[in-house]
Formats: structure tokens, C-alpha cells, sequence
């Protein structure tokens, strides 16, 4: 699972509405208009970046160095991601979109053991 759709899983069990990663900063979620840090180390830039390229579209791999948005689908809803770079410090600002056209209910097991998805990501 990429780390991002844990990051968002986490995010959507706290039922916040945004969830911000910052280059030497903690992961925090934004839950009640209260910024809540969920992680112990401050990520790095790399970290954030590798983050980053394991979600981004084809061509994304400039994101860190000039920044700039996409949408990600994730944890039975799309995300929008948006990512600030500037002063060699990178920004990533995940936002919740929409339900899952597809109305998922919630997880489904692969065949694979501990790996979860929702029902719109499975091959038919």
C-alpha cells in the first residue's frame, strides 16, 4: 500500500478534512479546525518526495521543484493534492474531493493478505 493511501486512511478514520505534510515538519490532520500532528518524525524532503512520486501522474516528477496539483483517488473518494514548493522546501496540502462515484462500501480484500483497496481500484 503507498504511503500516501495509509496517510489518507488515517486521515479519513479521524473524519478531518485535510491533512498537511511539510518538508521537516510533522503530518498533521486539520480535524475540527485543530491541526492534529499523527506522526513522530518530521519528514524530510526526500521522504516527502518519494511520498509524492509514488502517487503522482506521469510527468510529476518536476512537483517538487515547482509545484503544483492533482487528483488522487484513494480510500473510496478522490483527493485533491496540491504541492508548494519554494526555497528548496516542498508543501503537499491533501484535500477531500468527492465520495466514490462507484459508492464504495468502505474496503475489500485482494488476494494478496493485508493489502486493502476500494472497489473502483479492482481490476473486473
Amino acid at each position: 500500500m503507498r504511503q500516501l493511501d495509509r496517510l489518507i486512511a488515517l486521515m479519513i478514520s479521524h473524519r478531518a478534512s485535510q491533512m498537511r505534510l511539510g518538508s521537516g515538519e510533522l503530518v498533521r490532520i486539520v480535524s475540527g479546525g485543530a491541526e492534529v500532528p499523527v506522526t513522530r518524525k518530521p519528514l524530510s524532503v526526500e521522504h516527502l518526495l518519494a511520498i509524492l512520486g509514488e502517487v503522482a501522474p506521469a510527468g510529476g516528477a518536476s512537483l517538487g521543484e515547482v509545484g503544483g496539483a492533482f487528483t488522487h483517488h484513494g480510500d473510496g473518494a478522490d483527493f485533491q493534492v496540491t504541492v508548494t514548493a519554494q526555497g528548496g522546501q516542498v508543501a503537499v496540502e491533501v484535500t477531500q474531493l468527492a465520495e466514490c462515484s462507484m459508492r464504495c462500501s468502505g474496503f475489500r480484500w485482494k488476494r494478496m493478505p493485508r493489502i486493502f483497496t476500494c472497489a473502483r481500484a479492482l481490476p473486473r
